[in-house]
């Protein structure tokens, strides 16, 4: 049952992952399988996390965190902690995200999980550029990125050239911004990765509005919140909404512009 929610977590098909996770957590719990019952919960956090259920998730992921401290299973514990920090940077608690991401870091320097420390370098990397730190957040995601490409991993590279993407656009760098995104949008798409692509098209949209394209932002936004629908990714589709609103402010105002002759 939880490798049939994995699968369709990964598909984006997030209501009947639930399903199939709270089956498999009911059926663990039964048995008394300690180990079968953090990897559920950390997958079902995984899934609220998609959705847009901040708090479930949290709930989900520290009940995780217990019980693979119990088991003494570090790699569960750093794998959980990055799946922590994700959820609280969503919430804006920037400050106990890159606490959760350091932890997690730790732990994987002592169990030599590589694809561990990369997914966790990129969560960090987005941390740090919500915190304004766009050298040490191009640093972290330039460091996932090149471990992503030596094990072969197509979806973290992805997430890492998003990454990099946000942090170009913050640093008044558009247009690279949007290569870097189009790069992660095929990326993605080879992959299967739903959530992916909504971020890609996000970003995409943010990048082409910051290039004084705002006609082109608004079509990968209206993607983006399609794709988003499609799985019920929350966070991107009012992503989606928001850019293609701004956008098409901007085509308005551009519009009404005087024409130079």
């Amino acid at each position: 049952m939880t490798n049939l929610g994995v699968v369709h977590w990964r598909l984006g098909a997030y209501r009947s992952a639930a399903v199939h996770l709270r089956q498999a957590l009911v059926l663990h719990r039964a048995s008394g399988d300690r180990a079968g019952q953090a990897r559920t919960l950390s997958n079902l956090g995984n899934v609220h996390w998609r959705s847009g259920d901040h708090p479930s998730a949290a709930h989900c992921h520290q009940q995780a965190l217990s019980l693979y401290e119990e088991l003494a299973d570090r790699v569960g514990q750093a794998r959980t902690l990055t799946n922590l920090g994700n959820v609280c940077q969503r919430q804006g608690e920037y400050d106990l995200a890159d606490a959760y991401q350091r932890r997690a870091l730790e732990l994987h320097g002592v169990t030599g999980d590589q694809i561990g420390r990369a997914r966790t370098l990129t969560n960090l990397g987005t941390v740090r550029l919500r915190q304004g730190r766009y050298e040490a957040a191009a640093d972290h995601h330039g460091q996932a990125l090149e471990l992503f490409r030596r094990f072969g991993h197509h979806g973290g590279q992805g997430y890492a050239m998003t990454g990099l993407g946000d942090v170009y656009l913050r640093q008044g760098l558009p247009l690279v911004a949007a290569d870097h995104h189009r790069q992660a949008l095929r990326l993605f798409r080879t992959n299967g990765e739903r959530y992916g692509e909504a971020s890609a098209l996000n970003g995409l949209g943010e990048a082409l509005r910051g290039a004084g394209r705002p006609g082109e932002a608004v079509v990968y936004h209206v993607r983006a919140e399609a794709v988003a629908a499609s799985t019920g990714e929350r966070d991107e589709q009012a992503r989606a909404q928001l850019g293609a609103a701004l956008a098409r402010g901007d085509s308005g105002a551009a519009d009404a512009s005087p024409t130079l002759r």
